[in-house]
């Protein structure tokens, strides 16, 4: 039988920890569920999980009727202080198949005498002992609504393919903000001013006379914050996500993010890391020599506060609490903060505010835009191709819900 992940983020023969694929770490440390992925036949995965486990039969003894019914009556509480929550289709079906390899299952369950419910329900978990899959949180998720939208201009190529990731991300309403306005003469000589600037630093390369005008930084904060403005205005979400066209993302990544989120005193959100987060930087430098003071040591894996200090290196797909994203609406300085960028403004918004900008580590977006010169999201920037990627993402088709699946 094909194993459910793997993504092969665990580490064998050491204690499990939130930062690792539960269920990767039970193939490599655990023998019994192992054998159910093994490839065997039902029957012959029967016996090695009875070798594996040192029983000839089973570790858990039977339900009697008066048990049965006081875990129908649990069962039946937890789902209702659930709001009444169900896992989706690729969870229910990953325990339907551990079940269906367990040597207790004939036809429902010979502990519980449960035939296909529990399967469903984000509380319930397999009552073998050890389990053989586990209960997920039982509260109620802190998000319970959206609000997406999708910056663009101009039809880029990978809008296609971010919305098609979106929605296998657990996303199907999404609003596209593409701007169609053109720069005005001032922003057009506000541009070539910039540009000048940073050709003088050897920060950017290329033609002056070849600069695409309209991806200007300023230009594209314009239509990201119309966009933000118009998703709080038009709907009562609990939390708001802007993604630009040239992004991609896990799998079922908003079932994962609804009992994930929210962290303290939060500002924002990254779903995607940088790959300046994953090595040691250079921090702050002695204005007179230029040496080196202090150094960025990489993000730890997990959902990470990035330091007040430190800068946030792409705005691909952030998301706002609804309080957050409306205080920033309402800050009219938003609009006066030195940098252009996107990212630039958010994490100097959250930092003026006294509020957490927070990064997923490993990166659950993946930058797909291309970073010529005149042509993608960083329009020359001759040193930023490798930092505009996530060097760790996950996948796009890895199943993020399967970290969930905690005991």
């Amino acid at each position: 039988m094909k194993r459910h992940c793997t993504c092969d983020r665990a580490l064998r023969g050491r204690p499990y920890s939130e930062d690792q694929c539960y269920l990767c770490w039970l193939f490599w440390n655990d023998p019994v569920y192992r054998a159910l992925w093994s490839g065997a036949p039902a029957s012959a995965t029967a016996q090695s999980i009875s070798a594996a486990s040192g029983a000839a039969a089973a570790p858990a003894m039977r339900w009697g009727l008066g048990r049965k019914l006081l875990g129908v009556s649990r069962a039946a509480f937890k789902f209702a202080a659930s709001g009444f929550a169900v896992l989706p289709d690729a969870q229910v079906q990953a325990r339907l198949a551990i079940c269906g390899a367990c040597p207790h299952w004939k036809g429902k369950c010979k502990i519980c005498g449960c035939a296909s419910v529990k399967q469903h329900l984000p509380g319930e978990q397999c009552p073998d002992n050890p389990p053989r899959w586990y209960a997920l949180p039982t509260t109620k998720p802190e998000v319970r609504s959206w609000a997406l939208g999708i910056t663009t201009y101009n039809g880029r190529e990978t809008l296609e393919q971010t919305c098609r990731s979106l929605e296998s991300g657990g996303w199907t309403d999404a609003v596209l903000f593409e701007d169609l306005a053109q720069p005005t003469e001032s922003e057009r000589a506000a541009c070539l001013e910039w540009w000048a600037g940073e050709l003088a630093k050897g920060t950017v390369s290329g033609d002056p006379s070849e600069i695409n005008f309209r991806q200007h930084a300023k230009l594209a904060w314009r239509n990201w914050f119309g966009a933000l403005e118009e998703l709080v205005r038009t709907s009562d979400a609990d939390a708001i996500m802007l993604c630009q066209d040239d992004v991609i993302v896990a799998r079922n990544i908003r079932t994962f993010l609804e009992y994930d989120l929210w962290p303290e005193n939060v500002g924002a959100v990254s779903l995607y890391c940088s790959a300046r987060y994953t090595t040691r930087r250079p921090g702050r430098r002695d204005r007179a020599t230029g040496e080196i003071q202090t150094w960025w040591e990489p993000l730890e894996t997990g959902l990470r506060q990035l330091h007040p200090d430190r800068e946030l290196w792409g705005a691909h797909a952030l998301i706002f609490p609804r309080a957050s994203a409306m205080r920033l609406l309402e800050d009219p300085a938003v609009h006066k903060l030195p940098g252009n960028r996107i990212d630039q403004r958010v994490r100097q918004f959250c930092t003026r505010h006294k509020l957490g900008l927070y990064i997923y580590r490993p990166s659950l977006a993946q930058h797909i835009g291309t970073t010529a010169f005149g042509s993608g999201s960083t329009i020359g920037h001759a040193t930023s191709g490798a930092d505009m990627l996530a060097s760790d993402f996950v996948g796009e088709d890895t199943d993020v819900t399967a970290t969930l699946l905690r005991g």
